[in-house]
């Protein structure tokens, strides 16, 4: 009896799930969670875009047969844990595109800008401190202008990862600011996101995109998705909707659509 009246009475356990969530979203927000020592992810991530709309006049209007412009982006990146708190990562983007305009006929595919991270989880997320990541990205001039396919100059990125988590949902929020070092576009980036712990092993999640190109106008994005554990710590899948909610750009898609498969080791 008076060991199961102390059970009984012993305090609940704290919330421990601080940190215990996957280092992405859905296409561009990240956690600052890192891969962990001596562990190895893989990760391919598909973009698709079917430009509904075309920029006449400071107004969309619709993009008309024969004229259309289709886009497909397959992005793999591999990261390597060589410490708690830090990663190292590479990425190379390969992009199908499809364009028919009055100025335009482009029907290529062509490596995009290929890219370097390193990711140092500079605060470990507590009760009452978020966790914070901070990221140096180099990407090198391998895109090919001409296909859509990225950009033929060197660039440098820095963002920040900020997350916290709850028994209930966790959040994340990311500003970045990406430099071409030719000379071009200089690029602001905010990405937020959040993944809701209602049910298991499927997970509703949302995020946002903001971007804004010099020379080239902004966009804001926001893609209801899910994540499917399908073997917890190792292996997920996640896809989900991009909606368009404001753009200034020359082509938009109302509705695009990004599929991310992930796997550690």
């Amino acid at each position: 009896m008076c060991g199961a009246a102390l059970a009984r009475d012993a305090p609940a356990k704290p919330n421990t799930v601080y940190g215990k969530y996957p280092m992405s979203l859905l296409r561009r927000c990240r956690s600052a969670k890192t891969v962990g020592k001596n562990h190895l992810s893989v990760a391919v991530k598909f973009e698709y875009y079917d430009n509904d709309d075309i920029m006449v006049d400071g107004s969309y209007t619709d993009l008309e047969s024969p004229n259309k412009f289709e886009k497909l982006i397959a992005v793999p990146c591999a990261k390597y844990g060589y410490a708690d708190s830090a990663h190292i990562a590479v990425g190379m983007p390969y992009i199908w595109t499809d364009l028919v305009s009055s100025k335009s006929d482009i029907d290529d595919d062509h490596i995009g800008n290929i890219f370097l991270f390193h990711k140092w989880n500079c605060v470990r997320e507590s009760a009452n401190m978020p966790g914070i990541a901070l990221d140096v990205w180099y990407y090198f001039d391998t895109g090919k202008p001409a296909s859509k396919a990225g950009t033929d100059t060197d660039s440098v990125k820095f963002t920040t990862e900020i997350s916290k988590a709850w028994k209930w949902a966790d959040v994340h929020l990311n500003p970045g600011y990406r430099i071409d070092m030719g000379g071009g576009n200089d690029v602001v980036e905010i990405n937020a996101g959040t993944y809701l712990r209602l049910t298991k092993p499927v997970r509703p999640c949302i995020e946002y995109n903001y971007l804004h190109t010099e020379r080239k106008g902004e966009c804001h994005d926001i893609l209801p998705g899910f994540l499917w554990i399908i073997k917890p710590g190792h292996i997920t899948l996640k896809a989900g909707a991009i909606v368009n909610l404001d753009s200034d750009m020359t082509y938009r898609d109302e509705v695009g659509g990004v599929l991310k498969i992930f796997g550690r080791y």
